[in-house]
């Protein structure tokens, strides 16, 4: 039995309103890249009863969608993703050019995308978010925002939407004397391209993704002597497209895959290594390019659905390469360092410091068209010594000073996956100090006291394996769901419970125990450390991912709370649903039996 205080605060009067019925809601999304694209799709087109209930307003920092590949334009950048794999699934591309597109044709091909299906439509771009507060009394976040460098002005919104991605903050490496260099200095994620690079002496800091794809490009400009500064060897891998145009998108193909396993090809064959003089380019046995007559198969959704297919059959496969001391990583071990020493033209200096002696897997494995050849260049020169300074001249190392005109700053990104404004939660907790140590999340989607705050990519996302724009996808559906709820039952906020996800995060830890990711090497998965937990990937596979990121909403690991006293006056309303509203305005219409109110029979 409880007190007479509490039967008078839960004693309300009845909802004026059928069962369920959706409250209007403003749903703020921070990004225009892929992530926020897909999230407007299914609010405009995939679920457009939305519109019903919801204002989206998605705020993008440059003047044009496109995230990570409007920004990163430099020499060689590519996707290491297939791009039949990197596409919207909603509308895959089916005349992507090479196997592994160019930056500049994936931005074209979202330009296109976005234009189709409007899905600029509620974008507000040059709109740079300085700060976020969670209103308490309110239910609502309070947003900064500043347009085209205008006054800050101040938005209210029911839910906020993170779809900035885990590699939007670039930043300098901490190295003395940055600032005093006086030759040309450029980072990655910020190229300059009036500069004009050739007949110069550069220096490239980094061998990730972008160091790798940068320096053959340095390299082959003309006149130019390319020193490359890095502190320890990564995995150049065996590109799919090359497995594939080896086998000529031969189905019955006996050829095998990196992994030692068939290439699991489907049914569809395609012709890449079979290039005629008509087309345009002939693509390289690394990056084959797709044939007029491939585009065309492609043309036919189920040929291109079936050739996806088999692309991400393998994709997925592949996760047994990332399970510690697995037959699969043995292979694929051997398969990368036979492979990388004939690149290396078995020299055995260059073998010793350009293959690692750390797990395969443990950095992401990276192709890299041309990269190790690079080294054979007379013109090109590897620096392991560890970098003392930079002067005003070049670059100090441990062994040598370096004169320089050019210093390529490939050092990638934040990855604390704070973001670079103020966010301000329940009871003034903000994101910096709740991630200060480690970032910690619930499913790569939440976090607790930051109530109704949504979040693309995560800590400890799908960002290791699988496909990432799919599992975006898995995750809109996520976040789409909370947001119908939160609307239906007259929800205040909702916001992951701390114990639930400390069980979470505690648990990834020890399957990560088992997976390459917690190896040996220096890696942003591990925030750019040795040791230390994986905040970046998600503990398991991508499948498992889909699994419990498409379940049912457990909601038992929320902390809920509603607008009303009694939680239960969204829920039963006025004690009628709104098909029998629906029934009774028909009558008084003169309309007759037009609603269907047995349907369940």
């Amino acid at each position: 039995m409880f007190s007479s205080s509490r039967l008078e605060e839960i004693s309300i009067p009845i909802a004026t309103h059928s069962a369920y019925h959706k409250r209007k809601l403003r749903v703020a999304t921070i990004g225009a890249g892929f992530s926020g694209l897909i999230l407007a799709h299914k609010i405009q087109h995939e679920q457009p009863e939305l519109q019903e209930f919801i204002e989206h307003v998605i705020f993008e920092t440059n003047d044009d969608i496109g995230g990570t590949w409007k920004v990163n334009t430099y020499p060689g950048v590519q996707c290491d993703v297939p791009a039949h794999l990197y596409a919207f699934p909603f509308d895959p591309n089916p005349s992507w050019s090479k196997f592994y597109a160019d930056g500049d044709e994936i931005l074209e091909y979202m330009q296109r995308i976005a234009d189709k299906w409007n899905l600029k439509r509620d974008i507000q771009f040059n709109s740079r978010v300085v700060g976020l507060e969670w209103l308490e009394t309110d239910g609502k976040w309070r947003m900064r925002v500043r347009q085209n460098d205008a006054e800050e002005r101040e938005e209210l919104f029911d839910v906020l939407v993170s779809a900035q991605g885990f590699l939007s903050q670039w930043k300098w490496p901490s190295i003395p004397g940055l600032n005093s260099f006086n030759g040309h200095k450029v980072h990655s994620a910020s190229w300059d391209h009036d500069y004009d690079y050739s007949h110069k002496r550069i220096g490239v800091i980094g061998n990730g993704s972008s160091g790798i794809q940068i320096l053959p490009q340095m390299a082959k400009l003309k006149g130019t002597t390319v020193v490359s500064f890095q502190r320890g060897a990564t995995w150049i891998t065996q590109s799919l497209g090359e497995v594939l145009a080896g086998n000529s998108g031969n189905p019955d193909s006996e050829n095998q895959d990196m992994n030692g396993a068939q290439s699991p090809n489907g049914n569809v064959g395609v012709d890449m290594a079979e290039v005629s003089e008509s087309d345009e380019e002939i693509g390289s046995n690394f990056n084959p390019r797709y044939t007029k007559a491939d585009k065309r198969k492609f043309g036919e959704k189920e040929k291109h659905r079936q050739y996806r297919k088999m692309l991400q059959q393998g994709m997925n496969k592949g996760f047994r390469i990332f399970k510690k001391g697995s037959q699969q990583n043995a292979n694929s071990t051997k398969v990368t360092i036979a492979r990388m020493r004939a690149a290396l033209n078995e020299n055995d200096e260059l073998c010793a410091k350009l293959i690692p002696d750390w797990t395969l897997g443990c950095r992401r494995l990276t192709p890299g068209e041309g990269y190790l050849e690079s080294f054979l260049l007379p013109t090109v020169t590897l620096e392991t010594s560890p970098i003392i300074e930079i002067t005003e001249t070049g670059i100090s190392t441990a062994s040598q000073n370096h004169e320089l005109d050019v210093i390529v700053c490939a050092t990638g990104f934040d990855v604390s996956h704070v973001p670079h404004y103020p966010v301000i939660g329940r009871n003034g907790t903000t994101l910096a100090e709740k991630w200060g140590v480690e970032p910690e999340s619930y499913l790569s989607v939440a976090c607790p006291e930051f109530p109704n705050y949504f979040i693309f990519t995560g800590p400890n996302a799908t960002v290791g394996h699988g496909t990432l724009i799919t599992s975006m996808t898995w995750t809109a559906d996520y976040i789409l769901r909370w947001v119908r709820k939160i609307a239906a039952e007259d929800i205040h906020s909702v916001a992951p419970r701390q114990d639930v996800t400390d069980e979470f995060v505690r648990y990834g830890d020890e399957i990560h125990k088992g997976l390459t990711w917690t190896g040996g090497c220096k890696s942003w998965y591990k925030n750019h450390r040795v040791d230390g937990r994986v905040t970046a990937t998600w503990a398991g596979s991508a499948l498992l991912y889909r699994e419990v990121i498409t379940a049912e909403l457990r909601a038992e690991d929320f902390e809920i709370r509603y607008r009303s006293r009694n939680r239960w006056k969204g829920i039963l309303g006025n004690g009628f649903t709104a098909l029998e509203e629906r029934a009774e305005r028909a009558d008084a219409e003169g309309k007759g039996e037009v609603v269907d109110l047995a349907f369940y029979l």
